[in-house]
Order: structure tokens, then sequence, then C-alpha cells
């Protein structure tokens, strides 16, 4: 089988791009994803940005709710509502916000609201990661003093995202009125035996391939 590949994975020099390839000649796990969605017959630049808010009405897990007041809840900075809010304790320098995004997603963007009536963070950092318990840091926020943060090109994947906040900008709780996160499904790949060789602008591609999701 022979797909025309060499537009997706090469430069202008006409060489591999590193983060495609482990060694010029097998692909890397970003390798395999482009290399699957050219084969379904998928626009492969059409689906790198997500357009809908993964983080939308999925759970949350919060450090605290002020209060312990339902009407703060982590759930109300995922319900799409910008009049209602989670707000953490005042108490305590860093609190986290957590959501689950029910499956793993390449992770391009997270935009934060805060809510004016309380405390934004003037730094935090974002994490995520597939288990909830070991997590990657994806972005630190430092000196923040916007009510909105967009933080883009994330390029991360992962099924748990979180904010951990390092500083806040008054005496009130960490106060979030939305918490969105964009993206798209990662692929999920079982392949084995497939090598890729380069042939002047075409790509010859032998695989095995046990299971496609």
């Amino acid at each position: 089988t022979i797909i025309d590949l060499y537009p997706l994975f090469s430069n202008a020099a006409g060489t591999m791009i590193p983060k495609y390839t482990t060694d010029g000649t097998h692909l890397t796990e970003a390798g395999y994803s482009i290399w699957v969605q050219k084969l379904l017959g998928l626009d492969v630049f059409s689906v790198t940005n997500g357009s809908n808010n993964l983080a939308l009405n999925r759970p949350t897990v919060v450090s605290s709710v002020l209060n312990n007041d339902t009407a703060y809840s982590g759930a109300k900075a995922v319900d799409g509502n910008n009049s209602t809010e989670w707000w953490s304790n005042y108490s305590g320098y860093s609190q986290t916000f957590t959501v689950d995004l029910g499956n793993s997603y390449n992770i391009n963007s997270v935009i934060i609201k805060w809510a004016s009536d309380g405390g934004y963070a003037q730094g935090f950092y974002l994490q995520v990661s597939h288990d909830a318990v070991t997590w990657t840091t994806i972005d630190t926020v430092a000196g923040n003093t916007f009510l909105l943060n967009s933080v883009t090109n994330l390029n991360s994947e992962g099924r748990y995202v979180r904010m951990v906040g390092t500083g806040r900008s008054n005496g009130l709780g960490y106060t979030i009125t939305e918490f969105e996160v964009y993206g798209q499904k990662a692929l999920d790949l079982a392949l084995s035996d497939f090598s890729l060789k380069v042939r002047e602008r075409a790509a010859i591609l032998n695989w095995k391939v046990s299971d496609i999701n």
C-alpha cells in the first residue's frame, strides 16, 4: 500500500520532521496519529483544533468549596453558565480544580474565566493525567492580572485536566465561572511491526495492525 505522507512528515529541506520519527524510519506516537488519520481518510489539519468544550458538564473534583455550599461546587464551573461559579475556601494558599473529560484527548487549549466578585489566581499551573494519580505540568502562569486566561498551543494528552492555584489576588477564595478545555479525542492505537520508508514524494508503509478503535 502506498500513501502519500511526504507533505505531512517532511520539512522544507525534505527530511523527516523530528517529532514524527524516532530514527528517520520509524514513527513516534505523534507520527502514528497523523498516519492513522490519513489512513482513515480524515483531514489531518481540520482535526488538530477541536471546537467543542470538552469540559462542559463533566465531573469535577475540587480541593474545597466555600462553606461546603453546593451553590459554589466545582460543577458550577463547567455548566456553561457564566453567572455561576466554583468558589474555594478562603483559607489555603493553594487550591486545585480538576475536571474528568471521560476519555483521553489531545488537548490544545484551556480557558479559565475568573469571577469578578471573588479572587482570580495571580499564579497557577495546568496539569494533565491519564489516571488522576501521575500528573504532568503543561503550562505555568505567573503574575496574572486578568479575569480571562486563554492558554493555547498545549499539545498535550490526558483524561484529567487540573488547575493548581499558587497565588490569589486577594484574601477571598479562588473563583472560576467557567473552566473550558478544547482538543480532540486521542486515537486509541494498538499497532505493531510498523515501518516507514520515504521514497521521493511517496511513503511505502509495511504494517501489521492488531486493532484500531
